[in-house]
């Protein structure tokens, strides 16, 4: 998975060790807090926030929430149990970009190249996705371009915002996930000091 980010809580990983002490098998209750955590980021994705509660920055460009449009990142959210924990990441190659924030230039692979003018009316502009559009103007940079809606909007530079849906391993687990794991782990197999 392109995105993943390890993260240790020492209450959740108590309870774990409590359970192995106690001969259980950790497999299904890894399992559970798997589901949690993807239910979490779900969560963060419905509520447009980061895991510890700051709103995600408002879209400038079109209606409605951020990163929702078409529901491709949330839905790309997935986890797996390894042999001492579970992993949650997207497989999306966008996702960091999401996810940490990023600022893209135009360069020369993502330019829009002139073409000559026919009757000297329009410029006719090939865009990296193979369309063609006519401008009667012509920027001689590279320039970003990308559709939004119906509209085009052409660049230098663009910048996204960092939109986490999961823990940072410098803060930890936010308190809330940390308490869903844990009750978790007590509705799957009773209270681990038991």
């Amino acid at each position: 998975m392109p995105l993943q980010i390890e993260i240790k809580d020492e209450g959740v990983t108590q309870t774990l060790e409590n359970m192995a002490k106690a001969g259980r098998d950790l497999r299904p209750a890894l399992e559970a807090i798997g589901a949690v955590g993807k239910a979490r980021i779900n969560l963060c994705f419905r509520q447009g926030q980061d895991p510890y509660g700051k709103s995600w920055k408002e879209l400038s460009l079109r209606e409605g929430q951020p990163l929702r449009k078409s529901g491709r990142l949330q839905r790309s959210y997935t986890y797996h149990v390894t042999k001492d924990g579970v992993v949650w990441g997207s497989n999306t190659r966008y996702a960091s970009v999401h996810h940490f924030g990023a600022e893209i230039e135009a360069n020369e692979a993502y330019s829009i190249k002139k073409v000559r003018a026919k009757k000297g009316k329009a410029f006719p502009i090939r865009l990296p996705n193979g369309n063609l559009i006519f401008r009667k103007s012509f920027r001689r940079r590279h320039t970003l371009a990308f559709k939004i809606g119906r509209r085009w909007i052409y660049a230098m530079k663009v910048t996204i915002p960092a939109r986490p849906a999961m823990p940072d391993a410098e803060r930890g687990l936010p308190q809330e996930w940390t308490k869903s794991f844990i009750q978790a782990l007590e509705k799957h197999a009773g209270p681990a000091d038991a």
